[in-house]
Formats: structure tokens, C-alpha cells, sequence
């Protein structure tokens, strides 16, 4: 009786019947022999898509988040599926609007032969629901500079006979607001929030290079998702 998908209220179970069938097809690979690449998914927590400059937000909060949009495919019209986070991740890893308990999409990974691998802030919520994790970094726990120094100590060891899924959560630019050195853009609200997405920003372009550097940004696809 609670609308929390946004959608209009609750589904019919011929809604959801229709829905499979409409879906199944989606099932079956284009091409069953493609190229594995490496994957980093990362989950941003409240990051706004009209406070980047990849969609025309005007002052410069994300240059190295643009930098890889420029050449990326860049989704305008993308939905989350709540605006609560612990209503819109078990969506997010299954691909439904609903939690109906099918096989989440790191589980699919794991079994097709990736090394998985997370990188947990709200550890709780993630172990839940991002399943078939077959390693976990506590390092990463304390906030988003050991996060990134973690994907960066821990990636370069991973086994090259295999590719790898690296799942990230950043709370960051969640609230509370907090100040960072160099980085300020007044006082308000928003200039607070704009100062927590740079500093998030500041912080994967020290992943990007590591990409760059080493040839892997071309073997490896980089996904961004927020609620």
C-alpha cells in the first residue's frame, strides 16, 4: 500500500508475470564470445547528475568524473528505482523494481569466473545485498581516502588469468558536509554539497590515472550508479 518504488503503487501479479516474459529474452548473450573485461562498479551515494559538468552542470566540480564521461556512453534519462538507498540497492543488483530475490548480478560474475571483489563502506547493508563477493577489504571501512588507497594496494595483486568485478561504495557527498582542505566554495548548502562532490572527485581521478597508467582503462569498463 506504500508507493516506495515511485512507480505509481504496487504491482499485479500479471504486471509481474508480463514483466518476466518481456525479459527473458534479455537473457540469452548478443554474442556468446565477447571480450571479458575487468569491471569497477561504483555506487555513489546521493550524487546528483545535475551537478556534473557531463550534464551541463555549470561550475567545475568534476573534471576528472567529465574527463571519463567525455569518452564514455553517458545515460540522460537514468531512474533510481528510490530514493532511499536501502529501498534502491537490491534493485540496483538485480535489475527489478522490486527486491524479488533473483540472482543479483555480482553473483552472476562470480559464477562466469571474475574475481570479485568489494570495497565496503555501509558494510552491513552491502553484504546483504551485494552477494557473491569472493573478497571483502575491511580497509576500506574508514572513509574514502583509505577506500581508494585500498582498490589501489588491492587491484594490481589481483590474479591476471582471470578478470576481475570490484564493487566500491562512496557515501560521499552524503551528508554530513564536511570541510576539505582546498576545497571551498562558500558557505551555502549547495557550495557545501558541490565541495564533497569535487572531493570525491579528487579521489577517483587518483584511480582513473592508475587506469591510465597502466593500460587498463582499455580493458576495463567503469560504472557509475547513484540513488
Amino acid at each position: 500500500g506504500t508507493d516506495n518504488n515511485s512507480i505509481g503503487g504496487d504491482l499485479t501479479e500479471q504486471a509481474m508475470a508480463d514483466w518476466q516474459t518481456e525479459f527473458a529474452p534479455l537473457r540469452v548473450a548478443a554474442n556468446p564470445e565477447p571480450k571479458r573485461l575487468n569491471i569497477i562498479y561504483f555506487f555513489i551515494d546521493t550524487l546528483r547528475a545535475d551537478h556534473l559538468g557531463a550534464y551541463g552542470y555549470a561550475r567545475t566540480v568534476s573534471p576528472n568524473i567529465d574527463r571519463l564521461a567525455a569518452g564514455a556512453s553517458v545515460f540522460e534519462n537514468a531512474y533510481s528505482p528510490s530514493p532511499y538507498t536501502y529501498e534502491s540497492v537490491p534493485k540496483f543488483m538485480q535489475s527489478a523494481y522490486w527486491d524479488g530475490h533473483f540472482e543479483t548480478w555480482t553473483e552472476a560474475m562470480a559464477a562466469n569466473g571474475y574475481h570479485t571483489i568489494l570495497f565496503p563502506r555501509r558494510v552491513t547493508m552491502l553484504l546483504r545485498h551485494v552477494k557473491g563477493m569472493q573478497q571483502v577489504v575491511d580497509a576500506s571501512r574508514k572513509g574514502l581516502r583509505q577506500t581508494i588507497d585500498a582498490a589501489l594496494d588491492e587491484l594490481p595483486k589481483l590474479p591476471s588469468d582471470k578478470p576481475f568485478c570490484a564493487y566500491i561504495y562512496a557515501s560521499d557527498p552524503h551528508r554530513p558536509y564536511r570541510p576539505h582542505e582546498g576545497i571551498h566554495y562558500g558557505s551555502s548548502i549547495i557550495d557545501q554539497y558541490d565541495g564533497e562532490i569535487t572531493y570525491l572527485d579528487n579521489h577517483l581521478g587518483r584511480l582513473f590515472d592508475w587506469l591510465e597508467q597502466g593500460g587498463h582503462i582499455k580493458d576495463t569498463m567503469v560504472v557509475f550508479m547513484s540513488d
